[in-house]
Order: structure tokens, then sequence, then C-alpha cells
């Protein structure tokens, strides 16, 4: 598995290679700061090699050295698979085989297609971005939502589909699926104050850097919620003390998950701005986010 970052410095970023348990196998290759702008990465099944492309190269580094093992040139790569052997890639109207030692096995003119829609990765990878490599990678059973039960307690008043959507959401968090809890998501939920455009991978890193939203969420959802009125149609929030004017009881409520200094802190700050989830009428999910 491999975590890469980007924009560490001017233009400078780093590749590390990291175990599922999160461990340092090797790295950061410090050579590519400032020396190309890799766009996309795809790791050997075995672990030993990456593929890294950008500009108009792909190169093939061993993972437990660094060394070079083969680079050639591919215009514009805008899609990369690695099978530790030979490198599939994808650019300006063209997708290409090479070997290791980049010489080409076959070529293929895409014609019009546009290729911005084709890539041969499993999994589409920008560097500066960040994301892990390879393929989608699952959270282990230790998320921070783990052990918590796959239910939760009915709450009277909720619709049907309001109550089928806060079920599903506490089972895909608690079994630490985030490609289920992605999908419940969809193009709707808001998930952060960023620039992050994939729920997935933010929840991802978010439980990666240790922050714990799964379990968060999980918690919010069985406490007292409130009925807002929207132009679109009514919304169910969680918490209830997610309001202008909350009650003492709405106070209350959250030391079920917060500890008082927190619940305290909220109070002095003037509303509460921990984690709150919001789901439609409809049954849509439209929010999970915290902050102000």
């Amino acid at each position: 598995m491999i975590w890469s970052y980007g924009d560490i410095e001017a233009s400078c970023s780093y590749v590390e290679v990291l175990g599922f348990d999160g461990d340092l196998i090797f790295g950061p290759f410090p050579e590519l700061c400032g020396e190309l702008d890799f766009t996309h990465a795809a790791l050997a099944p075995d672990g030993d090699r990456i593929a890294l492309a950008g500009e108009d190269l792909v190169r093939i580094i061993e993972s437990g050295s660094g060394a070079v093992l083969g680079e050639w040139p591919v215009e514009g790569v805008r899609g990369l698979d690695f099978d530790g052997s030979r490198a599939l890639a994808t650019g300006a109207g063209h997708l290409t085989a090479m070997s290791l030692r980049g010489i080409p096995l076959a070529e293929y003119d895409l014609g019009g297609v546009d290729s911005s829609l084709i890539t041969a990765a499993r999994y589409a990878v920008d560097l500066t971005e960040g994301t892990f490599l390879g393929g989608v990678r699952e959270l282990s059973a230790n998320c921070s939502a783990a052990g918590a039960g796959s239910t939760i307690e009915a709450q009277g008043g909720l619709p049907e589909p309001v109550a089928a959507m806060r079920e599903a959401i506490v089972a895909a968090a608690s079994s630490c699926d985030i490609t289920a809890l992605s999908m419940l998501g969809g193009d709707t939920v808001a998930f952060s104050f960023g620039g992050e455009p994939d729920a997935g991978r933010y929840w991802r890193w978010n439980e990666q850097e240790g922050y714990g939203a799964l379990g968060r969420i999980v918690d919010i959802l069985a406490l007292p919620f409130l009925i807002e009125e929207w132009p679109t149609g009514r919304h169910f929030v969680w918490p209830s003390a997610f309001q202008e004017f909350p009650t003492e009881e709405d106070w209350q409520a959250l030391t079920a998950v917060f500890n008082e200094e927190d619940v305290d802190l909220f109070r002095e700050y003037g509303s509460y701005i921990g984690m709150r989830v919001g789901i439609a009428e409809d049954g849509t999910w439209i929010f999970a986010v915290e902050g102000d």
C-alpha cells in the first residue's frame, strides 16, 4: 500500500510505501521533489515495484530502494496500471502497453474517443490530492465505529425513508465499510468544509489520521433530533442541540456522547459545532459535517 503526499513544498511531492498496519516500509523518495510532477501511480501486486507517471514520462521504481528500474515517454498520461512486469497507460488518444524495460508491446489508437473517459488503472490516482494507490483500501475492523453494533434503537417521529437511511448509515459505519457509506451519500452528502470532492477518500483519510468521523456519526445518530423546514422540504437533523436556541434538555442530551467539559465549551461558544447529520424527508442523506 502506498500513501502519497503533494504540495509539501513548492513543486515538491513524495511517495511513501506503507504496510496495511500503517508502518512505513520505505520512503519517502526525496528525489521526487522538484524533479517531476507525478500525477498517476500504480503499485505492483507484490508491493516491490511502483509505476509513476507525470508530464510525458512513465517510470518504474523499486519500492525497497527507490532505484529506477525503467522509464519511457508516453504523451499526457491519464490512466496507469501495473502488474509488476508490464505497464498499461492511456494518453492523449492512445493506449500503450509496455514491458518493464520500456519496450512497447502494443499501442492502440483510440480515435475520436475522449481519453479522459478511459483509464487503464483500476482506480484513478491524483498524487497532488493524495489517495491510496493500487485500488481502494478498505478500513480494517478497528475504525472508530467498530464495536458500535450494526443496529440502532428506533426513534419515534421519523418518516420511514429517514429511519431507513439512519439505520443504513449506522450499519455501514459500524462495519467500517466506507464504500457502502459513500454509496449511501452519493453525490448529495456534504461531508467537509474543505475542497475534497470525494466523501470516501475524506472518510478514509479522517480515520487513518485518527479523527474518528465514523464513530461520531454513529454516536450522534443515537441522540435526539430536530426537524427543520427548508425550501426543499423537511430535514431531520441530529443532534437537537444544533439549533439557534438549544434548550437545557438539548444540551444535557449531548452528555451521552461528550463529557461535561466539551458541552460547556459548546455553551460558551454559543452553539453546537460538533458532528451533525442531516437526512431529508425523502431519505436523502444531505450532510455529516462538524465545525463552524
